[in-house]
């Protein structure tokens, strides 16, 4: 007679949050947001915006790493005292990303750089909430 032992699941935080998750998403998103800046390029965006500050490849890699890094880092705090953080972490993150998306085109100095910039706020969204929310077992 053979006994065997299942491996131990995994606890219920480590289920629900994966840094790598994270890293890779944003890895993804900083991929895509570059290639919408690109195409918005070609596409005769002036990528001027209502700031001092125009949008650069530097700027959008620091705010999309930034954004991932310290959002993951937050809902990684959360989670350990607060199992379903990740969960209302994917959501809050969708939806707060769709939801200033309009504001790229109130911000921009024309059509092309609003579409661009709006372009950059769904693909961050998408990304966050894929890698925050919890894996189906």
């Amino acid at each position: 007679m053979t006994t065997t032992t299942a491996p131990a699941a995994p606890t219920t935080r480590d289920a629900q949050l994966k840094p790598a998750r994270v890293a890779i998403a944003a890895a993804v998103a900083l991929a895509l947001n570059l290639a919408a800046y690109g195409i918005g390029t070609l596409a005769g965006a002036s990528w001027t915006v209502s700031s001092p500050v125009g949008i650069s490849w530097v700027g959008i890699t620091a705010t999309t790493l930034g954004t991932m890094a310290v959002g993951g880092l937050i809902t990684w705090l959360l989670v350990r005292s607060w199992t379903k953080a990740p969960t209302w972490a994917a959501w809050g993150g969708l939806i707060f990303g769709l939801a200033s998306m309009p504001m790229s085109f109130i911000a921009a100095a024309d059509l092309t750089t609003g579409f661009g910039l709006a372009s950059m706020h769904v693909i961050a969204a998408l990304a966050w909430f894929f890698a925050v929310r919890p894996a189906k077992a």
